[in-house]
């Protein structure tokens, strides 16, 4: 009984393991074949965008064009950066300091925060983590057009760096976050 157990958990083992690396390969082939005719379809609005006979009509229709294929592109991007986490495929790692990468993200968002006449703060010191410098950059612009987005004007944003801990926080007009959803997926 035992090696028939082992032998059908052999095989559910198996079949598992190739259904995941069936929709690893599905995610990524996917992904390549949205690029193309994302990048066809930008190139024919650009070429069409400049004739000069355009009514206002259609040069908007061609504007929200360009908006949702903007939109379409940025959700294929974020699909397949998902799909790499997934994978594991960032494996290469190095020391980061935090405090450093949020310091030069604020000078990057530093327009649309005047813009917007938000009030930016850091406190406290260096926090040096080990990890991916590309999903680093990636979190720490997400948690500063987060704060942005859900923000008001004249409001601030707050981040506070002490003993392996970075807190953002952010004048809003919207309730917080759920504390037991924040890191679901899509939440």
């Amino acid at each position: 009984e035992f090696n028939e157990l082992n032998l059908q958990l052999q095989r559910l083992t198996d079949y598992v393991s190739v259904e995941y690396n069936n929709i690893k390969e599905f995610s990524e082939n996917a992904s390549h074949e949205i690029k193309t005719p994302i990048s066809v379809i930008k190139a024919k609005l650009d070429s069409l965008i400049q004739y000069e006979n355009l009514n206002e009509e259609q040069f908007k229709l061609i504007k929200g064009c360009f908006v949702s294929l903007d939109k379409l592109k940025r959700i294929n991007d974020g699909l397949t950066l998902l799909t790499k986490i997934e994978n594991n495929e960032f494996i290469k790692t190095e020391e980061i300091n935090f405090k450093q990468e949020i310091e030069e993200a604020n000078f990057l968002f530093s327009e649309l925060l005047s813009l917007n006449k938000i009030n930016f703060e850091i406190n406290g010191e260096n926090l040096f983590l080990n990890m991916n410098k590309e999903l680093s950059e990636i979190l720490i612009s997400n948690l500063f057009k987060n704060a942005i987005k859900n923000n008001y004007e004249n409001g601030y944003i707050k981040v506070e760096i002490k003993n392996n801990y970075l807190k953002f926080s952010n004048t809003s007009n919207s309730p917080a976050l759920d504390r037991e959803k924040i890191f679901n997926r899509f939440y």
